[in-house]
């Protein structure tokens, strides 16, 4: 079996500053989770293919889509919550 490896890495981190609680949402999973005011977040992506995560942000909600391939690991305040394949 041949070693295999994810070559591509992209690493995104926030606070929410806001003085409300934000919704993120995670694409194409539509996974959510509330992010109260003055919590991190960081989504870690990793694929074997080039791309870059973008985000989308609106009142009361921030969402994140992953690039083609991408798998992703999203931590709250340091604690992972699940990662996406």
């Amino acid at each position: 079996m041949a070693d295999y490896q994810m070559k591509f890495e992209r690493n995104l981190r926030f606070t929410n500053s806001k003085p409300c609680s934000l919704n993120l949402i995670i694409e194409p999973w539509a996974e959510e989770y509330c992010i109260s005011k003055g919590q991190v977040f960081e989504v870690h992506g990793v694929s074997d293919q080039d791309g870059d995560m973008e985000l989308e942000i609106s009142e009361g909600y921030l969402i994140v889509y992953a690039w083609a391939g991408a798998i992703l690991q999203v931590y709250v305040e340091g604690e992972i919550k699940m990662p996406f394949t």
